[in-house]
């Protein structure tokens, strides 16, 4: 593994910042539920496919790291880069993993970001299921994004 990686957040950090195991996760904790705007009603349907992933995780590979419980990162700048809008709320940093032995996993966010969806007439929880075994077999991710029980270092600030 490169000792460099890419992180984005909704919160400027300074370099020499460690960011603890969980950002991801404590993230979650902070939606609120609000079906009269697009993006509470849709903040419900992330957490729902969060949480099934943690159980397809617990159930079928109990020694990877919880998302829940992770820092996570980039593996390239293209690729924390690939979304990215400037002026949205959104920072990008470069950033180095502490500790290189603790527990890890490389995923592929693409199975975890806003365009991945199921049909319309797809059954939502059988889709979801699917996809977490894609996402936690780690083969051949498109954007992969690493998983970490590590505290992640500020480096730089890059966008």
């Amino acid at each position: 593994m490169s000792e460099i990686y890419y992180y984005i957040a909704r919160k400027d950090h300074q370099p020499g910042e460690l960011l603890g195991g969980g950002n991801f996760g404590r993230g979650y904790r902070e939606y609120c539920y609000d079906i009269n705007t697009s993006q509470g009603a849709f903040n419900g349907w992330k957490i729902a496919k969060e949480v099934i992933f943690e159980i397809i995780r617990a159930k079928h590979y109990p020694t990877l790291p919880s998302r829940l419980e992770c820092s996570y990162a980039y593996l390239t700048h293209e690729a924390a880069l690939s979304g990215f809008v400037p002026n949205q709320g959104l920072f990008a940093f470069e950033v180095e993993v502490k500790d290189l032995l603790a527990p890890s996993h490389i995923g592929d966010f693409t199975l975890l970001n806003s365009e991945n969806n199921p049909g319309a007439s797809e059954p939502f929880i059988p889709w979801v299921e699917n996809t977490a075994h894609t996402y936690w077999s780690g083969h051949a991710p498109q954007v992969p994004e690493l998983l970490t029980l590590s505290a992640i270092k500020v480096v730089r600030r890059i966008a």
